[in-house]
């Protein structure tokens, strides 16, 4: 958590996700700095989601198994892994989110993206 000089913490605001819907093109749900929570459940019944931008890192969001629980909840077409490697005490990877998501069944396919690569969605 962020400090004041006086180390009083500074309120950074509610974690959140959001959802864009490209018109004519693909929905994307992007999950913010969020830990799994029930009403993720609700998003694909408003929206398919095309492409699932997921926090697994661990530490500050979801680990890679409840990660892996968050997309049998929103049922993606793909699923994109973020948050993670970024501090040595991220200790969730993409190979252990995607580990978990075999276990649980999951039908969607990962793409693990570099810093600074491109993703072309538009045929989506």
């Amino acid at each position: 958590m962020a400090r004041h000089n006086d180390g009083l913490p500074i309120y950074g605001g509610t974690p959140s996700g959001i959802v864009l819907a490209l018109r004519d093109g693909p929905r994307i749900y992007h999950t913010g700095d969020t830990d799994l929570f029930s009403d993720m459940a609700l998003v694909p019944r408003e929206h398919a989601i095309d492409y699932m931008l997921v926090c697994m890192g661990g530490h500050y969001t979801m680990g890679p198994s409840r990660a892996a629980a968050a997309t049998e909840l929103v049922k993606p077409k793909w699923v994109i892994p973020m948050h993670f490697a970024t501090f040595p005490f991220l200790k969730g990877t993409p190979e252990m989110l995607e580990k978990e998501m075999t276990r649980l069944g999951s039908k969607a396919q990962m793409r693990v993206l570099n810093p600074g690569e491109r993703l072309d969605i538009s045929s989506s």
